[in-house]
């Protein structure tokens, strides 16, 4: 069908041709996109190589401060010119030292029992008095022990992204060009890399009130935290796929919510997506069609309808 009867045609019989073309080129568009995310993760898979090459090739054919970059971040750029550059890498990698010493050690080395001190009195044999001790808390653990892990693997791509800019000066240095200055690079930063400076916050934001809580939740899944394992006052551990199993298997009453709960949220989903898209755009081709009385009343209609819709099905989940 060409274009110019495509848009000669009835809008509902447009958008059930449409959906009819969409439906018949499922097969062929999911396989393309299989191919190219096979294609996406050969491509990352082939630049982790290309970049271990290059690290290997910073500390064999680099110079001594090149070398030096792999034990102290920003020598290699502050031998071979860059020397703001490489104090700003030094600073981090001290500062990042000094959390994980000061603050950051002490729940990552717990996170693997996410603290074994109950608290409460301990008799101390010396004074012949009981001294309470301060329990340790779960949540803490675990939520500051994901952060400072996140932190720790951010911090290895600065470190390796710190050798290999140290390298890449070296070698511009090597075919007689001049590194770029600070200035020069700050510059170029709000200039040819305006983007990435555009969407430095928004990530930054993205990383840490959405991906670090998700984690956090998805943690939290695989313990026994309940309202016997609250803490301070009570510890909670891990367990590993016990919850799944209880959730789907070992516990009958867990299993009848959880599906219970399921289905109203796929008819929630259902209702809600069908009343708010698909309903509401059938309503407003009918309003826009020449013909079609009480329009006006139509179009208040289909702006209430989706609404009740959607808030039915939310009421009934909650309600249950």
């Amino acid at each position: 069908m060409t274009e110019y009867e495509l848009l000669g045609m009835n809008p509902l019989k447009k958008a059930r041709y449409k959906l009819k073309n969409s439906i018949k080129g499922f097969p062929s568009a999911f396989l393309n996109k299989m191919k190219s995310a096979g294609k996406k993760t050969v491509s990352f898979f082939r630049s982790i190589g290309s970049k271990t090459a290059e690290l290997a090739n910073a500390f064999v054919k680099g110079n001594l401060s090149n070398r030096l970059s792999f034990f102290i971040m920003g020598l290699g750029n502050i031998g071979n010119g860059q020397i703001i550059k490489g104090l700003i890498y030094f600073i981090y990698q001290a500062a990042f030292f000094l959390y994980i010493a000061g603050f950051g050690w002490k729940y990552i080395k717990n996170i693997g029992t996410l603290g074994t001190n109950a608290g409460g009195q301990v008799f101390d044999p010396v004074q012949q008095i009981y001294i309470y001790t301060q329990p340790d808390n779960s949540m803490k653990i675990l939520l500051f022990g994901v952060f400072s892990l996140i932190l720790a693997l951010v911090f290895l791509g600065i470190y390796f992204n710190s050798v290999l800019d140290g390298y890449h000066a070296h070698k511009l240095k090597a075919v007689g060009k001049r590194p770029l200055r600070f200035a020069e690079e700050v510059n170029e930063m709000f200039d040819k890399r305006f983007h990435k400076t555009l969407l430095a916050a928004p990530t930054l934001m993205v990383g840490v009130l959405t991906v670090i809580p998700i984690v956090f939740m998805v943690l939290i899944a695989f313990t026994n935290f309940d309202k016997s394992h609250q803490p301070p006052g009570n510890l909670f551990t891990w367990v590993g796929f016990q919850n799944f199993k209880d959730l789907f298997w070992n516990d009958p009453m867990k299993s009848s919510t959880f599906m219970n709960i399921l289905g109203w949220t796929l008819v929630w989903a259902v209702l809600a997506t069908f009343s708010n898209y698909i309903l509401g755009m059938i309503l407003a081709l009918m309003i826009n069609k020449k013909g079609i009385k009480l329009k006006k009343c139509g179009g208040q209609f289909s702006l209430l309808l989706p609404r009740f819709l959607s808030l039915s099905a939310s009421c009934s989940c909650r309600s249950f």
